[in-house]
């Protein structure tokens, strides 16, 4: 059995006539007859039956059928997938933090545009992007990760911390402020499955400051809502997306880090040439 005789079982089974089929292959007739006979004798049954001037499938024809038209779509899907990748074309999967798929990402995708790539993109928390790139389910991801075993990371952008009050707030007079002068609001926090969490708890504890924390939420967009419907007050990074919600944003004046976002992919796997000419790109738009 080859693939061969796959490809003329499956061509016979659709026109139902060896003639047909043979001028479709573009093989003789007797070629089709002894191929056909040797599939049979191989699984030990008969495949077709001639009824007038038809060869139909035998209930054991179909059943194969079936499985062969499956094996041979998966075969010519990767067939095409590594044509693909060897004439230049390449799919990239993407991971990122949601509020980077408002700007950034865009940009960054707009910046490698028409270079013989497509993409598909992914959102969610760091910890869900690293848990996809490990799994392979991406190719790289951007997210606050900056250094784990197995996977290289690069920084590529830095994002301030700001502070963020509903617009009738007491604090919304200021334009810029201490951390120590918000000790008294309840606070609206990232929750623990956030990479922010941590981050955020680090300023504070450097500060040797104690919040009221009211709320835990894991999504930025979401802090932001519950922010601006008056539920208490957060820190989060100035991103795109904040000038969407009605709060009042303000600069901190202590001297606090800023966040640090990373381009991460998995080490030690083959990379195509388009990989590493997307990934060059990534280092011309961040300045690295």
């Amino acid at each position: 059995m080859n693939l061969y005789h796959l490809r003329y079982f499956v061509t016979l089974a659709k026109v139902g006539n060896y003639s047909l089929a043979a001028k479709i292959l573009s093989i003789t007739q007797p070629s089709l007859t002894l191929a056909i006979k040797s599939l049979e004798e191989e699984l030990g049954i008969v495949l077709f039956e001639k009824i007038g001037r038809h060869n139909e499938l035998t209930e054991y024809g179909r059943i194969f059928l079936s499985s062969v038209e499956i094996s041979l779509s998966v075969l010519d899907s990767g067939i095409d997938s590594i044509k693909a990748v060897r004439d230049g074309f390449d799919l990239i999967r993407i991971g990122h933090l949601r509020t980077l798929g408002l700007d950034f990402i865009p940009s960054l995708i707009r910046h490698y545009d028409n270079r013989g790539l497509s993409f598909s993109f992914f959102s969610g928390t760091t910890d869900q992007l690293v848990t996809m790139l490990e799994k392979r389910q991406v190719d790289l991801i951007f997210s606050s990760l900056p250094k784990k075993e197995g996977i290289h990371s690069m920084r590529i952008k830095e994002e301030d911390f700001v502070l963020i009050v509903p617009t009738d707030h007491p604090l919304a007079m200021y334009d810029e402020i201490s951390l120590f002068e918000t000790s008294g609001y309840e606070y609206v926090y990232f929750s623990k499955e956030s990479g922010l969490h941590d981050a955020i708890d680090g300023i504070f504890k450097a500060l040797d400051l104690r919040v009221k924390v009211k709320y835990e939420i894991l999504e930025d967009d979401v802090i932001s809502a519950f922010v601006a419907h008056g539920f208490g007050i957060a820190v989060v990074p100035l991103t795109e997306g904040l000038g969407n919600f009605n709060v009042k944003i303000i600069r901190i004046k202590d001297e606090i880090p800023k966040r640090e976002i990373y381009c991460s992919y998995l080490e030690g796997y083959y990379k195509s040439p388009p990989f590493h000419a997307f990934l060059s790109s990534i280092k011309e738009l961040g300045n690295l």
